[in-house]
């Protein structure tokens, strides 16, 4: 559980780019999930790449800073 004031950060296949991983998560998706009515805020969502055994430079994803408000 995040305590209110807390940092929450999510790293996850991103839906951006030709060649994306498992279960690919778009900015919207990911904003809608972490929303202030559900008492969060996105800080910031940044194009990032995860290594795999199956992509030779990474797959895209997204690292979110998200706040507990």
């Amino acid at each position: 559980m995040t305590e209110r004031d807390g940092t929450l950060y999510v790293l996850c296949f991103s839906d951006d780019g030709p060649d994306t991983g498992p279960h690919p998560v778009s900015q919207e998706e990911l904003s809608a999930a972490f929303n202030s009515s559900s008492g969060w805020n996105v800080a910031a969502i940044e194009p990032e790449r995860v290594q795999t055994r199956f992509h030779d430079d990474g797959a895209p994803a997204w690292l979110a800073t998200i706040e507990r408000i």
